[in-house]
């Protein structure tokens, strides 16, 4: 357990406020069934923590469900617009920001305003 202070000067801040913080380590049995079950028990954690008002760290994983992204960390598809808007041939990038492009490539395909009304 750790103190997280509350960041207010990050873009993509996980703290939006003080954190009492917690790391899980889990073990992984790294076959197909082991994977699915650490899965599913992230997912789990994700869901206690934001029915307390928590959030979890993005780098940890990428098992977080797309619903769980956008509750964690409401400015994330903010952050992929913005990533766009200073990178349109994404010259930098990283597995870790192909895979959540993937993830919100509906949502970037929108015109913002569309996504406003459809929610």
């Amino acid at each position: 357990m750790r103190l997280i202070r509350r960041d207010s000067e990050t873009f993509l801040a996980w703290a939006r406020q003080d954190f009492a913080c917690v790391i899980f380590n889990l073990h992984v049995d790294h076959d197909a069934a082991g994977l699915e079950r650490a899965r599913r028990e992230f997912c789990l954690l994700i869901d206690r923590g934001l029915e307390h008002g928590g959030s979890y760290y993005l780098t940890y994983h990428r098992w977080a469900r797309k619903d769980q992204v956008l509750r964690a960390h409401p400015q994330f598809l903010s952050f992929l617009r913005r990533k766009l808007e200073h990178d349109p041939a994404e010259r930098f990038q990283s597995e870790w920001y192909r895979h959540y492009r993937a993830m919100f490539s509906t949502e970037l395909a929108q015109p913002e305003r569309e996504q406003v009304r459809s929610r």
